[in-house]
């Protein structure tokens, strides 16, 4: 038996005839090895870097397939609706592993279903900041816990035949100016609470995927930070697997190469052929470097089975009765009751005959958080909904705080409504362009007029109004940054600060048939632009609200927050949304056997209304 270099062929020679019988490589390493070395230097320099959004690119020639991942970690989103599970804050509260390795293996086949090779979750920083946007989507503040549950998700994901990703390396604990902030954590902070999570998932888990943050850390970008990426993870926890980097968080060639990131993500900005050639003809990168990231990806390729079967079962359905019932386990595993004076809860069937439920979260369901990890299921069940399969109860649903959809949908101009866009968030100079349109909105994916840039802009919104009747009218608005609103030149709303998003109103009063200008601005610093505005005819939803509910045997208000108000990209407010405080508070001097359902990532100011409910 002979075994040339790397294992690129094995076989035994017949010396009296010169017969060479193949045996197949086993070894995962030898088998990457044999196709390294196959690879010429523009397929390795091509092959660091995505491709398509979510793949890592095919070498069709040497059998290398594209390898897909999706998003998570609340469920398998990328690819068309899917079961939706309970935010990782909600499984962490069960202090259950093993409901945490079952919610693995259910994500795990899910991605199997749908031939993903590898899901972008658990995400395990830990609750720091309370107001951070995605704590939804972490294992809660205790380094202990958050080890244990991740580690058991990431145990289930790959029992699956699916890469687990443990993310986000490391310190992301805010989403506010999470491109440029430097998280300055001595070592022991590290060591004692930033990191034991990921090390869980890397020693216990086995997690063959970690991704790279955003942010700064003591200085310097984690995707090019040789500590965490190299000496951290891989020569102190045993790494071997991919290190890539979040979707747009490589900045620097040279520094994320010898930084120790592997893999580019979303696609090779950085990480291509001539950029990397370049370092290389400039001595700034080593060779051998690049060998080592493609072998870390081949290896762990190699190993997983993905080179010698497909990845899609068939036998499999997307909509898997299995999935919908772990995801409802651990959804009951995770609530918590907070508070129960008075043995509220449970209700009594046998004594409550008609229930009001108030507030903007009954109705439709709110099942997570906005961003990456927000995943459309096959169907969703409200606490309308819920309340309403319970036999002989009259459920009445009243939303109790300001609709801006409504304000949105009825607003009516005079004539065009004009838009002026500067390509800076100050309106300074020129405008980059005027156009007419139908609204005062943004589109989150796109910025105001074609050609501007989608970061660090301002526009201004002119337009006449009309009122049909006198009376008091309501000017609401939805942003994540800077709105003002004037009325025939004064001031009527201002709330010109970065932020995250949040509602606003005002209001006036006006004159039938008098003509006003009205002028909206607003300026964008940063992420995903949101801006929706309307107006019109004030109405009392609290007094509607608490009229429905005079009339109920039971009070259920489900306050908090939701996926346009809670999620990736922006940090939220501390205190409840616009007009939960005022329905809580009028509900509870209605009626003290109030209930109180909160949806969110963690806490919230309740402070006036607490000792009420």
């Amino acid at each position: 038996m002979v075994t040339l270099r790397g294992g690129l062929v094995l076989g035994v020679i017949l010396a009296a005839t010169g017969l060479v019988v193949a045996a197949p490589l086993r070894d995962p390493a030898d088998r990457a090895e044999a196709l390294l070395l196959r690879m010429t230097m523009d397929e390795k320099m091509d092959y660091l870097g995505g491709t398509d959004g979510m793949f890592i690119r095919a070498v069709p020639r040497l059998g290398i397939p594209a390898i897909k991942m999706s998003d998570g970690p609340t469920g398998v989103r990328v690819w068309g609706k899917s079961t939706a599970y309970p935010a990782g804050i909600c499984v962490a509260a069960s202090w259950d592993p093993a409901l945490a390795d079952r919610v693995g293996h259910a994500l795990g086949r899910d991605c199997r279903a749908r031939g993903v090779h590898i899901l972008l979750g658990p995400a395990m920083n830990i609750y720091r900041t309370p107001r951070c946007g995605r704590n939804f989507e972490y294992a809660g503040e205790d380094p202990f816990l958050a080890g244990r549950i991740a580690s058991a998700v990431v145990r289930g994901v790959q029992a699956e035949g699916v890469l687990a990703t443990a993310k986000h390396f490391a310190v992301n604990n805010q989403e506010i100016d999470r491109d440029t902030v430097d998280a300055r954590v001595d070592e022991q902070a590290l060591r004692e609470i930033y990191l034991p999570a990921f090390a869980a998932c890397v020693r216990e888990g086995g997690a063959r995927c970690v991704m790279d943050a955003y942010n700064r850390l003591n200085g310097r970008y984690c995707t090019e930070h040789a500590f965490l990426n190299t000496e951290m993870l891989r020569r102190e926890w045993g790494f071997t697997g991919i290190v890539m980097s979040d979707w747009g968080a490589t900045h620097d060639t040279v520094a994320a190469v010898n930084g120790g990131l592997d893999l580019e993500m979303p696609g090779g900005d950085h990480f291509n052929r001539k950029a990397l050639a370049a370092a290389v003809a400039a001595g700034t990168v080593s060779a051998t470097a690049l060998d080592d990231k493609v072998r870390h990806i081949l290896v762990t390729l190699v190993a997983a089975g993905f080179l010698d079967r497909p990845q899609e079962r068939k036998d499999l359905p997307r909509d898997d009765p299995a999935s919908v019932a772990t995801a409802l386990e651990a959804a009951r595993a995770g609530l918590v009751l907070l508070k129960n004076d008075g043995a509220v809860l449970p209700l009594d069937a046998a004594r409550i005959r008609r229930v009001a439920v108030l507030g903007p979260n009954a109705h439709p369901a709110v099942w997570g958080g906005g961003g990456s990890s927000w995943t459309e299921p096959f169907r969703a069940v409200s606490v309308v909904d819920g309340l309403r399969q319970v036999p002989g109860l009259d459920v009445v649903h009243v939303r109790g705080t300001p609709e801006l959809g409504a304000l949105v949908v009825g607003a009516r101009y005079t004539g065009p409504v004009t838009l002026s866009a500067w390509a800076n968030p100050r309106l300074e100079g020129r405008p980059f362009a005027t156009r007419t349109v139908t609204a005062i909105a943004l589109d989150p994916d796109r910025p105001p007029v074609p050609g501007m840039p989608r970061e660090s802009f301002s526009a201004r919104w002119t337009a006449r109004i009309v009122p049909a009747v006198s009376g008091v009218y309501e000017f609401g608005e939805s942003s994540d940054d800077g709105v003002r609103v004037f009325l025939d030149g004064a001031t009527l709303y201002a709330d010109w600060t970065e932020h995250a998003v949040k509602t606003g109103s005002a209001t006036a009063w006006l004159e039938a048939g008098r003509t006003y200008d009205m002028a909206v601005e607003y300026f964008q610093a940063y992420g995903q632009s949101e801006l929706q505005f309307g107006w019109g005819a004030r109405t009392d939803p609290v007094a509607a609200a608490v009229a429905a509910a005079r009339q109920a045997d039971a009070f259920v208000i489900c306050a908090g927050f939701n996926a346009d108000r809670e999620g990736e990209g922006w940090d939220r407010e501390w205190a409840l949304p616009s007009g939960q405080v005022d329905l809580i508070r009028t509900a509870a001097d209605a009626n003290p056997r109030t209930i109180v359902v909160l949806f969110g990532g963690g806490g919230v100011d309740w402070e006036g209304w607490l000792d009420r409910v």
